[in-house]
């Protein structure tokens, strides 16, 4: 076995080292840190105290605010391709097909209009 592929034996799997432990202790204080830095540097910059908290929530609103309008947009971009959908339908010729075998076309209407009454919100 080289050094550089794991032991066969599952004991050492659990073994976890101090040094990992100690490094990651050390980066979230240099991040804590840093942040602490900016914010600092942002007050005096501007002269404006600025609520870590507060803006974290804000951004996060934000954020659903953007998801919102996003998705009401994208239902309202599959409603206009529903009725897209209806109209062509619409325009086919049903005689060229056995009635018996086929849904009527007023029952395909009422399933789309269904669908696109619920994705409005109606």
């Amino acid at each position: 076995m080289s050094i550089w592929e794991l032991p066969k034996e599952p004991q050492f799997y659990n073994w976890e080292s101090p040094i990992t432990k100690i490094y990651g202790d050390i980066h979230n204080e240099i991040v804590r840190q840093d942040e602490e830095n900016c914010t600092f540097a942002i007050e005096q910059a501007i002269g404006y105290r600025v609520d870590k908290d507060e803006l974290i929530k804000a951004l996060q609103y934000d954020r659903n605010q953007y998801d919102k309008g996003y998705n009401d947009g994208r239902k309202e971009i599959f409603v206009e391709e529903l009725k897209k959908i209806k109209e062509e339908i619409e325009k086919l010729e049903y005689d060229d097909f056995d009635c018996n075998l086929v849904l009527p076309a007023w029952k395909v209407y009422d399933i789309i209009d269904k669908y696109i009454a619920e994705l409005k919100g109606e």
